[in-house]
């Protein structure tokens, strides 16, 4: 069975820190392919809301099994302020257990974390890969997770 609510949260590196490390409240999402419509949908309609996220006290985390290169590119094309961790060898991604396929098919699924100041999973929220009626228009996944952490705006 994968992770579950009241689980300590993987911790991983990033950009010269860690996810333990991180002070406050995170919000971990994986999602499938940087540069992809729903994946970019996703990232940019976090980073709008990434003003009030951070008055309550999360840090929002973006991870998928891009490179680098195409990590950094993809940051700078949705101009986030937020990081976009790249996951290549999957560690990360298998760690939480979203990693979806085998070899080089290998994708994240679209799951988001929901980590308190202790490190542990406060909520798990599901996507699926296709982002279901979030991403297909009828809530973007900024008021969702806003609705869910219980944020007005």
């Amino acid at each position: 069975m994968g992770l579950q609510v009241g689980d300590m949260a993987p911790d991983f590196e990033y950009s010269g820190t860690s996810l333990h490390s991180t002070p406050g409240k995170k919000i971990v999402f994986f999602y499938p392919k940087a540069f992809t419509p729903g994946c970019t949908a996703e990232v940019k309609s976090i980073q709008s809301s990434y003003g009030i996220l951070r008055e309550h006290g999360y840090t929002p985390i973006g991870v998928s099994m891009d490179d680098e290169a195409k990590q950094e590119k993809f940051a700078q094309s949705c101009n986030v302020e937020y990081e976009l961790v790249a996951d290549k060898k999957g560690k990360i991604t298998k760690s939480y257990g979203v990693k979806f396929g085998f070899s080089i098919l290998a994708v994240a699924k679209r799951v988001t974390f929901i980590i308190d100041e202790d490190n542990r999973i406060t909520d798990i929220w599901d996507l699926g890969l296709s982002g279901n009626k979030t991403l297909l228009g009828l809530k973007s996944h900024d008021e969702e997770l806003l609705e869910r952490l219980k944020i007005k705006h």
